[in-house]
């Protein structure tokens, strides 16, 4: 195993990992609005179906013409696959559930709602690195939970009193509670194999097996009469998989989670910053979000307590802790 890790060269690559994060969370906020019109038309397994498929051949073509696949791009891939196939497996659960999950949960309320919700996956990812990384919360961040969790509170309050506490709804925050968990499963099992593994390798192995797993459930024939639109939304969505995650995992790979996580907390108020100038443009798209001051002042609150969390506390360098998943 190597003795060093980038994370340990942060001073003088820290911008490549902001960079990366900045990329990623631009992804995520378009996202949103992208699931919500495709899901008009497609089904949820689907659209998954599709997302996986589409990033797992680009990807694949991609290493291959740069001369990078599996079988040519580290010595004993095969043999790192077979010594870790269980925690490759897991990723690929836990990242396909994650998109399930956000999915239908997006389906059963809106992309603010969904997005300022999933707000919670960086928290988790931020308690994961603390345990498994040897990360320790100090007091500022546990203020930084309060305040997260109170805006999460008012938002959601509001927002049931605002749609009328609809059951619905309520499912709906469930199952994007669920997709964070999933997601920050994923992105701490991630972290760890990419001690052994490229974030390419990783990406295309779990684009593959989450392909394979989803292909029973999906509907091809709702594919054949699609619009040129809704193709063009439904192809959007499968690069956007693709560019996130390569992003996503790249961040990762330069920078402590900790302050990837906290990058990525601003997603939920860009994706609020789109869906209003989409709004504004009356292009009939999606509903026009129910957002109040008080829910946007519960958002901010969200934002900056999730960054107070992830930024706040005293980190151990990963060559000095050994990761435990």
């Amino acid at each position: 195993m190597p003795s060093s890790s980038p994370v340990t060269t942060e001073n003088s690559a820290w911008y490549v990992g902001l960079i990366y994060s900045l990329i990623t969370v631009l992804s995520w906020a378009t996202l949103p609005l992208a699931l919500a019109v495709t899901l008009k038309s497609l089904d949820v397994w689907t659209v998954t179906w599709f997302r996986m498929s589409i990033a797992a051949l680009l990807l694949g073509a991609w290493m291959g013409f740069r001369h990078r696949s599996p079988a040519h791009n580290k010595p004993g891939w095969w043999q790192l696959v077979n010594r870790y196939w269980p925690a490759l497996l897991l990723a690929a659960l836990m990242l396909s559930g994650n998109y399930i999950f956000y999915l239908i949960g997006l389906d059963y309320t809106t992309p603010a709602n969904a997005q300022i919700l999933i707000q919670l996956a960086p928290l988790f990812l931020a308690l994961g690195g603390m345990v498994f990384f040897g990360e320790r919360y100090n007091l500022k961040q546990w203020f930084g939970f309060v305040v997260l969790i109170a805006g999460l509170l008012i938002f959601f309050r509001n927002q049931l009193t605002a749609l009328g506490g609809t059951e619905r709804y309520q499912s709906g925050v469930i199952l994007i509670i669920l997709a964070a968990v999933s997601w920050a499963i994923y992105a701490l099992v991630q972290k760890q194999l990419m001690r052994n593994m490229s974030a390419m390798q990783i990406m295309l192995f779990i684009y593959c097996v989450a392909t394979v797993l989803i292909l029973p459930m999906s509907e091809f024939p709702s594919l054949m009469v699609l619009t040129i639109n809704e193709w063009l939304w439904l192809i959007f969505c499968g690069l956007n998989t693709l560019i996130a995650y390569g992003a996503f995992g790249e961040a990762m790979h330069h920078w402590q989670a900790s302050r990837v996580s906290a990058v990525i907390a601003i997603t939920p108020l860009v994706t609020i910053v789109i869906l209003s100038f989409i709004a504004s443009l009356t292009t009939g798209l999606v509903p026009p979000e129910k957002l109040d001051s008080l829910s946007i002042i519960a958002a901010v609150l969200v934002v900056i307590g999730s960054m107070i969390t992830s930024l706040g506390g005293q980190r151990r360098r990963i060559t000095n802790s050994q990761p435990n998943i």
